[in-house]
Formats: structure tokens, sequence, C-alpha cells
């Protein structure tokens, strides 16, 4: 084989404790941006408890075919010189509000820089999100996640087959505050490894989480 191999090299070093750092757990327990929409009982079960969390089937497609529109999208982005893909699939973390997300986009247009989430949508979905506006969720994630990459704006992509649609989150306090205030509150839970109580309103899930995790 031509080259040569070489020992003890620095660059391999550094490969190397990525990886490590890639496979090591995170020693604070964070909070999923996409999650911040549910119930503060399911959230902190859902950091603390993960195994009393079931993973539904839909969601598993759900998330592969919006990984499906995310790279049919970005193949596109980054040939496209309207627009300058400064980073993707980018883990974010901000300890102060216990958050984490995953960027899936951070681009660069014209001299405004934004972050872009991707979602792949029913034909019902999508006729709901063009004519009734975009998902609670879907604002709150691309808002948190704005926030994490210290922009001040964030696109939501809906498609569905050759269909799409957009959104523009612009950042505001009135969209910010209950975010924070929200992680605020998960967070004296989190760092006591307790629970929050049921919902006044008995949402499905806590009525339904076993006692012995309380």
């Amino acid at each position: 084989m031509d080259g040569i191999v070489i020992e003890d090299s620095p660059i391999v070093d550094r490969f190397s404790a990525a990886w490590a750092r890639e496979l090591s757990p995170t020693p604070i327990k964070l909070v999923k941006a996409e999650h911040l929409i549910e119930c503060p009982r399911k959230i902190v079960t859902r950091v603390l408890y993960p195994q009393k969390i079931k993973v539904e089937r839909r969601d598993a497609v759900r998330y592969a075919m919006d990984c499906s529109l995310r790279c049919r999208w970005m193949s596109y982005l980054e040939h496209n010189f309207s627009f300058q893909v400064i980073a993707r699939d980018l883990r974010v973390e901000d300890g102060d509000l216990w958050l984490q997300t995953i960027i899936e986009a951070k681009l660069k247009v014209d001299s405004k820089t934004v972050v872009v989430i991707f979602r792949h949508v029913s034909t019902n979905d999508m006729y709901r999100a063009k004519n009734m506006g975009p998902k609670k969720r879907d604002v709150v994630t691309v808002a948190a996640s704005a926030h994490m990459s210290e922009v001040h704006d964030g696109i939501i992509v809906y498609g569905h087959g050759e269909d799409c649609c957009f959104y523009h989150i612009g950042l505001t306090d009135n969209l910010l505050n209950p975010i924070r205030q929200k992680c605020r509150v998960l967070s004296k839970y989190l760092l006591t490894s307790q629970l929050p109580p049921k919902c006044s309103s008995g949402c499905s899930f806590c009525n339904s989480l076993p006692t012995a995790a309380s």
C-alpha cells in the first residue's frame, strides 16, 4: 500500500478524543428542546427515567421522514449560492436553561444568520400548516434552537412530496420568556431528581404513569 503510516500522530489523537467524548454520557442530563411543550412531569420523566417512556413506531417513522426531507434540502442548499451553510447536525447545549438540541441547519441568507428545522408532514398536516400556521412544538423547537445558537431568526420547513411551505420565526421576549420560565421550573426538579406533581388538568401521561416512579 502506498503511503506511510505515521505513528503517534497528534491528529489521530484528536480524532480518538473526539470519538471518546461522543460515546461518553453527558454528565448533566438535559431536556431536549423538542419536548418543551409536553407537561413538566413527562419532560422530567424523559430525563430521569427514559426507560419509562414508550417509543412509538410512528415517532420513529416520522423521524426517518424528517431526516429524508432534511437530506434532500441540504443537498440543494449546499449547491445554491444564495445560501451559505454554516453548520448542520450541530449539537448545542445551554447549561443555564438545562436545554440541548441538534441544530439541523444553520445558514447565512444575505446578511442574516438563521437556524432551520425540517418537518415531513402528511397531506392533511400540510393543509393545516398552510392555512393555520406552524405547530406550537415546531415554533418552540426552532425558537429554543435559535436562542442557543445566539441567532435571532428561525425557519420551519414543512414538506410533503414536492409540496413545501415555510415559516420565518423571529425571536421576541414574548416567545422566549415562557421557554425560560418553564426551564427554570424544570431545573428545580432535575437538580433534586424529583418528578413534578401531576398536571391539574390530568393529562393522559400523568394518569398512566406508574406510582413507583413518583
